[in-house]
């Protein structure tokens, strides 16, 4: 027991640190996070994504609200 070796990994903070480290590829998930903040996570996590920008509009006619969202593939 005292040869083990220690993890020394940083647990993930955040659903995409998650999402990079454990799933497997062609899953895909919705972020609010820019596609350059997930090409930053992705190769800090060694992992070759393909992102996609979309505009989500929700609310009534009157007061429409747009979010700005990436779509993210993991290859």
């Amino acid at each position: 027991m005292e040869n083990e070796k220690k993890s020394i990994e940083k647990p993930t903070t955040s659903f995409e640190g998650w999402a990079l480290k454990n799933a497997i590829a062609g899953d895909t998930f919705f972020t609010e996070k820019n596609d350059k903040s997930m090409t930053a996570f992705a190769k800090y996590y060694k992992r070759k994504i393909k992102t996609e920008r979309i505009i989500a509009v929700t609310g009534d006619k009157l007061k429409p609200t747009a979010y700005s969202l990436t779509k993210v593939t993991l290859i």
